[in-house]
C-alpha cells in the first residue's frame, strides 16, 4: 500500500495546519512564521514510470498573524479562508483577492490552537487554556463560551448529523472529552480522565463511534452517547496519534509522531496498511482530505506538505460495496464576493507574495501587547453571550 507522494511542497519554515477547498484543487496552510499560504495543484503527466504525478503552484502568500499560524480552514462554501494561531486574532481571508474580510484582536486571552467550522455560519476555536468559543459569523461575534477543559485544546468535531445534531466535541490535552450541544448552549458530557492526553478526533459507523486518538498511540473508541469511558482501543501505533480524519463510515486515516500515514480499520479494528511517510520520521502534524477521499495533504514537521492520491482506496470500496447504498454526494457552494474589511485593531499590511525563505530566516517581530480577554471564563463554566442563534439551529 505505501506509495511515492503525487507531489510534494518544500518550506524553509515549519507549516503547522492545512486545508483542502470543498470543489477546488486549493490548499491552504499556516506556517509557524505567522504566513498563510495559498496553493493549487494540476495534473503533471508525462513521467517515466507511466503514472500521473501533481504540480503544485503558489497562488498567494501573505503574513496576517504575529505569530504562528495554528489553523487554517476554508469556509462552507469555499469563498474565504478563516486563520488563527498563537497571536489570539481571528481573520477571515477572500480567496481569489488574498484581501482581508474582517479580523479581530484577542478572541482569547491564551493562543488559539484549533479551529472547527459550525455548518455554514458559524465556527468554534480552542485555546492553551482549554477555553472554547463559539462564533457566530454573521455578527461577528462570540455566542457560546465554554471552559470544561483543564489543558490545552487539541481538536474539535462539530456534527449536524442525525441523533448527534449540533454537537461540538472537544479532545483535551487533559486527558478528557468534552462534548457539548450548542442548541442548548450547555455541556452535554464529560469523559473520566484517560490518563493520556487526547490529541485527535474522527467519527464513524454513521455516527456511532468517536474515536479519540492518543499520545501514547492508542485510538480510544467511545460509543456516542456513552462518554464515560472508551469501549474499545485500536492498537498498533508506536508513537502519538496526532492526527485522525474518518475515510468512509469503517475505517480512519492517521498520523502518526512516526511519520507513517495509516488507513486503520474500525470494527474489525486492524492497521490495514501505510499510506505514506514522510522524511526521517517525522512527525505528522496536519493532514486534510477533499471532499471526495481521494486525495489527502499532510504536513510534518520534516517542513513539506505531501500529496498523496488515493483513488485506489475508492476503487477498493466500490468493488467491495457495489450491492450497497452509496452515500450521498457531497454539495458545494457557490462562492460570494469579498466585502469590505472589518477590523477592530489592525492597521498593519499583512500582504506578503514573497516566498518563506526570507520569513524563516528573519521573522517580523511580533510587537508586545497586552491581551485583555472581554470576559474571564472560569473552569468549568458555560457562559451564554447571545447564543440566540445556537438556540435556533434546526
Amino acid at each position: 500500500m505505501l506509495g511515492a507522494p503525487a507531489a510534494t511542497i518544500k518550506f524553509k519554515a515549519q507549516p503547522f495546519c492545512i486545508d483542502v477547498h470543498p470543489t477546488q484543487p486549493l490548499l491552504a496552510t499556516g506556517l509557524i512564521t505567522g504566513q498563510l499560504k495559498l496553493f493549487s495543484w494540476a495534473p503533471h503527466f508525462g513521467q517515466e514510470d507511466g503514472t500521473t504525478r501533481l504540480c503544485a503552484t503558489q497562488s498567494w502568500s501573505a503574513r496576517p498573524h504575529k505569530e504562528a499560524c495554528r489553523a487554517a480552514l476554508f469556509s462552507a462554501d469555499g469563498a474565504s479562508i478563516f486563520s488563527t494561531g498563537g497571536d489570539s486574532t481571528l481573520q477571515q481571508r477572500d480567496v481569489e483577492s488574498n484581501k482581508p474580510i474582517w479580523r479581530r484582536r484577542a478572541v482569547h486571552a491564551a493562543p488559539v490552537n484549533a479551529m472547527a467550522r459550525l455548518g455554514d455560519i458559524g465556527l468554534a476555536t480552542g485555546d492553551d487554556d482549554g477555553v472554547v468559543q463559539c462564533w457566530d459569523l454573521r455578527a461577528k461575534a462570540a455566542a457560546l463560551t465554554f471552559h470544561e477543559n483543564s489543558e490545552y485544546v487539541a481538536d474539535m468535531l462539530y456534527d449536524e448529523r442525525g441523533a448527534n445534531k449540533h454537537t461540538l466535541a472537544v479532545a483535551g490535552g487533559d486527558g478528557r472529552l468534552s462534548v457539548f450541544d450548542l442548541r442548548k448552549g450547555q455541556l452535554w458530557a464529560r469523559s473520566d480522565e484517560q490518563d493520556d492526553e487526547l490529541t485527535s478526533l474522527a467519527l464513524v459507523k454513521h455516527g456511532k463511534k468517536l474515536l479519540c486518538g492518543m499520545q501514547t498511540g492508542v485510538v480510544g473508541i467511545f460509543s456516542w452517547g456513552s462518554f464515560g469511558d472508551v469501549s474499545d482501543r485500536v492498537l498498533g501505533h508506536p508513537e502519538s496519534v496526532d492526527c485522525l480524519l474518518a475515510h468512509g463510515e469503517d475505517a480512519v486515516i492517521t498520523g502518526s509522531g512516526d511519520g507513517l500515514i495509516r488507513l486503520v480499520g474500525v470494527h474489525p479494528n486492524q492497521v490495514v496498511g501505510v499510506i505514506g511517510e514522510h522524511a526521517n520520521e517525522s512527525g505528522i502534524e496536519a493532514m486534510a482530505l477533499d471532499t471526495k477521499g481521494a486525495l489527502l495533504a499532510s504536513c510534518a514537521h520534516d517542513q513539506t506538505i505531501r500529496l498523496w492520491d488515493l483513488a485506489y482506496l475508492d476503487a477498493a470500496d466500490d468493488a467491495e460495496e457495489e450491492d450497497e447504498e452509496e452515500g450521498s454526494a457531497p454539495q458545494s457552494a457557490a462562492a460570494k464576493p469579498a466585502g469590505k474589511v472589518d477590523d477592530d485593531d489592525d492597521s498593519d499590511d499583512d500582504d506578503d507574495d514573497s516566498d518563506d525563505s526570507d520569513a524563516a530566516g528573519k521573522p517580523r517581530p511580533a510587537k508586545k501587547r497586552k491581551v485583555v480577554p472581554k470576559q474571564v471564563v472560569k473552569k468549568g463554566a458555560a457562559i451564554q453571550m447571545g447564543s440566540d442563534f445556537f438556540a435556533g439551529m434546526s
